[in-house]
């Protein structure tokens, strides 16, 4: 069950939109941000479902446990966790069966965030780095930061559009991001909260040997039906088999891209796509542009 209080109600309606541009038109046509107390309690697993928008978020965990989840990484929320969340990262939440998780929303027009990082020089890494900014803000400096997003949301309950208090909580919210590991690989599988049968399974399945497997190959390795695999995959992180294969190997198939000369096609032959326009299809698709693009993109960002 998703408990939704009168502060989650327009944040959650626009969760259901992939692209969410209504949420400046239509929720906040004269604010320059927006936000929300999110209070998820699931009765059975919950999995949110991945979108992206044209803005930045910040999150930050007051209370549960679940898992964040991006094309390029998978990390576990838990209280007095900050997340800054960009356009690019499509991204959805896992909340396991009987679980919660309880945070402050903030949401806020990406030109003025670009200004402000243009000020703060020292920041650029927060867009430019491939894995979503996250950092367990320590317990001393936890406190000062849950004030700085209650008073944005008491602010937009009142219909306050002065600009301070939200700089004020990013000067707070930069310098303990910039202190996360940008170098960090993405997990993955995602199934933390997993039976050990499924996860050392799901961990075999990181090479390209396995992956090329797919299905077949995850069902052998965790030594249960079909049937059985899919219930307890969909129940842990709402994913199929299917899906969760494909996503491992893109996540792969991003990984390669980014880190060794490989041919694309051989990426997608060694990711286990046998069909190279399927590959370059479905990769377009997760990541907004092509293999070669990102190829680019990420070279760029090491060697600018």
């Amino acid at each position: 069950m998703l408990l939704l209080g009168s502060t989650l109600n327009p944040i959650f309606v626009y969760y259901s939109d992939m692209k969410t541009r209504f949420l400046w038109e239509f929720i906040a046509p004269e604010s320059i941000f927006h936000a929300a107390l999110v209070d998820i309690r699931a009765a059975r697993a919950y999995a949110m479902p991945q979108h992206d928008h044209d803005f930045h978020e910040l999150l930050f965990v007051l209370s549960g446990r679940a898992i964040h989840r991006t094309s390029m990484s998978d990390f576990e929320m838990s209280p007095h966790t900050l997340i800054l969340i960009r356009p690019r990262d499509a991204h959805s939440i896992v909340v396991p069966r009987g679980g919660s998780l309880r945070y402050l929303n903030l949401a806020f027009r990406s030109s003025l965030w670009r200004n402000f990082l243009a000020l703060a020089t020292a920041a650029e890494p927060l867009e430019s780095s491939a894995v979503a900014p996250h950092r367990a803000v320590p317990d001393e400096a936890a406190a000062g930061l849950r004030a700085d997003f209650e008073c944005m949301l008491r602010a937009w309950h009142e219909g306050a559009t002065a600009l301070w208090p939200l700089l004020q909580l990013w000067s707070q919210a930069v310098p303990l991001l910039l202190q996360h590991d940008i170098s960090a690989g993405p997990s993955t599988t995602g199934l933390e909260y997993a039976p050990d049968w499924l996860r050392c399974g799901a961990d075999a399945m990181r090479g390209g040997a396995n992956l090329r497997g797919g299905v077949t190959q995850l069902q052998a390795l965790c030594g249960v039906s079909a049937g059985h695999l899919a219930r307890t995959l969909k129940g842990q992180c709402g994913q199929s088999p299917r899906e969760w294969i494909l996503a491992r190997r893109l996540e792969r198939a991003a990984r390669l891209l980014a880190t060794t000369p490989l041919a694309v096609e051989e990426i997608g032959r060694d990711c286990g796509f046998a069909n190279s326009a399927y590959f370059y299809r479905t990769f377009a698709r997760e990541f907004g542009q092509t293999p070669r693009t990102y190829r680019l993109a990420a070279r760029q960002r090491v060697a600018p």
